[in-house]
């Protein structure tokens, strides 16, 4: 899901990645806790995050949240109150802006705080607001909802959809994969060594290049962080920004590879076409 300031530059992407269990054999620990994780940009900098923040049974509250603010901006009714989740890492809060917008203002507590606002206790959070009309809100509440079709709640467990079998990786995925783990930072060498063998299969029902990811058995763990360190920015045919590239890992082992974009979905893209650096945290 992309939310973007119509006013200035701050900007987020965010997503469900997966389960914080994903192996557990009781089901009811498997869709207990979804991970969450994404990129935010603003004046003072960047930052990334991932943490097990929602339980899968909040999750779907995101989307009918940003869908009653569209709603209510149309029927110029009351704004709903704030979207607050058991853990604190994360809050939404909608304010009038104008006669055809709102204010979104997002809260970012304990782990998902940038590395420039970091504290030991909740309550004082960093904040990013985001001027967003009718049509951006109700855009996000869809991507919101196609990125998490992968990993339902527990209500959905007898309807899980099927993502497609595991397959080996197409030349193009192999070829970006390759390049996203390439490089000498803390990490990377064992995130190479996954590739051989590793099993892909669509990550995201949007339309887009996103790839869930399968080591084979017994690879060795990656110490990096999730998201890996290395972040992709994808370009456009005319050389504008078109989206980014984020790498999910979990316990060690490369999870996902999601392909976000600012506008329409965005296939696999060449590696000509991605421009990388290392994140600062």
């Amino acid at each position: 899901m992309l939310l973007t300031d119509a006013d200035g530059p701050n900007r987020l992407v965010i997503r469900v990645t997966g389960y914080q269990f994903p192996d557990a054999l009781d089901l009811a620990k498997r869709f207990s806790w979804h991970m969450v994780g994404g990129e935010a940009h603003c004046q003072e900098g960047s930052w990334r995050f991932h943490w097990q923040a929602l339980t899968c049974d909040e999750s779907p509250r995101v989307s009918a949240w940003l869908t009653e603010v569209a709603e209510s901006v149309t029927e110029r009714r009351v704004l709903p109150g704030p979207l607050r989740f058991l853990e604190p890492n994360l809050m939404l809060r909608a304010f009038p802006q104008d006669a055809e917008r709102v204010r979104i203002l997002v809260s970012f507590d304990l782990e998902f705080q940038p590395p420039w606002h970091r504290r030991r206790a909740a309550e004082d959070p960093f904040a990013l607001a985001f001027t967003m009309d009718e049509g951006s809100l109700r855009q996000a509440a869809e991507q919101w909802d196609a990125e998490r079709a992968a990993f339902p709640d527990r209500t959905a467990l007898g309807t899980i959809p099927d993502s497609g079998p595991w397959r080996e990786t197409t030349s193009s995925e192999a070829a970006l994969l390759a390049v996203a783990v390439s490089g000498d930072w803390e990490g990377a060498s064992e995130l190479r060594s996954q590739l051989p063998g590793l099993l892909v299969r669509p990550g995201c029902s949007c339309g887009c290049g996103s790839i869930e990811l399968r080591p084979r058995q017994g690879s060795p763990a990656s110490a990096a962080p999730s998201p890996a360190p290395r972040e992709g920015t994808v370009l456009g045919a005319t050389g504008e920004v078109a989206g980014g590239l984020l790498l999910f890992l979990h316990d060690g082992l490369l999870q996902s590879l999601e392909i976000y974009s600012y506008g329409d979905p965005l296939p696999v893209p060449v590696p000509g076409r991605v421009l990388w650096e290392i994140a600062e945290r």
